[in-house]
């Protein structure tokens, strides 16, 4: 039916096709991720003494931690001491606050 010069050529045409369609796919994925991901929260110019909770969940932070910036603004509770904010809460392990 086919040689295995035909074989060879369409695998490599195939897999050719497979990198082109998957970079496609990312480089949309990433387009949307800019495009629909929230701006990031600014609680406090130097928010290193500044302490942030989320009313959706149980983890506190420090102002400056990155996963802040993931906290919707209506969720946002912010802090100026470590006892409000740690009450009820578990400390952030990525900042531990």
């Amino acid at each position: 039916m086919f040689n295995g010069d035909d074989r060879k050529l369409r695998t490599a045409r195939n897999l050719v096709l497979i990198v082109i369609v998957t970079a496609t796919w990312l480089a949309g994925l990433a387009w949307i991720r800019a495009r629909f991901s929230p701006p990031p929260i600014a609680v406090h110019p130097s928010a290193a003494d500044t302490y942030v909770a989320s009313k959706a969940t149980d983890v506190f932070h420090r102002g400056t931690c990155g996963h802040v910036s993931r906290i919707s603004a209506e969720d946002v509770l912010a802090y100026g001491t470590r006892a409000p904010a740690a009450q009820g809460r578990k400390p952030c392990p990525a900042c531990n606050p």
